[in-house]
């Protein structure tokens, strides 16, 4: 396969994992309405702290995800909601 088909199978494969992080996060704000919608992506674990073992520390910071692939937020999801499973 060349390059270019190799760009588009990586941007088609990225918009899919986009819609079902999209399709997990309705389905999340549905389950707890009363969530805001910060404590939404970090319960979903989309945002994390940089220091997840201290994130009460005054130094805390957001660990930037600016970078991280669709696939690699959707199988954080996956793995946090499994957690909230009835």
């Amino acid at each position: 396969m060349g390059a270019g088909k190799n760009i588009i199978k990586a941007m088609d494969n990225r918009l899919e994992y986009n819609r079902e992080i999209i399709k997990l996060l309705s389905e999340y704000v549905e389950k707890y309405p009363t969530q805001r919608f910060g404590q939404l992506l970090f319960n979903l674990n989309i945002n994390q702290f940089s220091d997840k073992d201290n994130p009460e520390n005054q130094k805390f910071r957001l660990r930037d995800i600016y970078n991280d692939e669709s696939e690699v937020i959707l199988q954080r999801i996956k793995e946090r909601s499994a957690r909230f499973k009835d």
